[in-house]
């Protein structure tokens, strides 16, 4: 938790306009396994829930004496997969990673509970969040690449 909170004290001091959102990965992550899986994330819902905790409890001179309280939360990605949608055609054959429906649920759940959905300005910033979104995809498309031919001089 101590960590956590130095984390959010230190990028609070890079920008102090910034809002820090946490929240914890529904994939799961079974190469120690089922058992050792479920005790991770909860260690790490745990420590999470914590350090915001103490962070909004705070009073204002001990975290950030110019501007106040830091804007931080919790956003249950991880809780909405696996009670809300806790069924296994929310996942992929590998059943470790959300589908694209599971995904776009999640996503759309976060702008429901950061933007008010009937202004005018939300469009604006839904739009900028699905432009994230897809360079994070084009990223991970471009890490999972396999080339055709790695010993090509194309390649190199």
């Amino acid at each position: 938790t101590q960590h956590i909170i130095q984390c959010i004290t230190s990028l609070k001091s890079l920008n102090p306009d910034t809002s820090i959102t946490f929240t914890v990965s529904p994939i799961r992550h079974w190469k120690d396994g089922p058992i050792e899986n479920t005790l991770s994330k909860s260690h790490l819902i745990a420590a999470v829930h914590n350090a915001v905790n103490s962070v909004q409890s705070a009073s204002p001179s001990s975290m950030d004496e110019e501007k106040g309280k830091i804007e931080v939360d919790y956003f249950p990605s991880y809780e909405i997969i696996m009670d809300e949608l806790r069924d296994y055609r929310f996942y992929e054959e590998d059943m470790l990673h959300p589908t694209k429906v599971a995904c776009d649920y999640v996503f759309h759940r976060l702008l429901e509970s950061h933007f008010d959905l009937e202004e005018e300005e939300t469009d604006k910033k839904r739009q900028h969040f699905r432009g994230i979104r897809k360079k994070v995809e084009n990223i991970n498309k471009a890490l999972k690449h396999k080339p055709f031919r790695p010993d090509s001089d194309e390649y190199r």
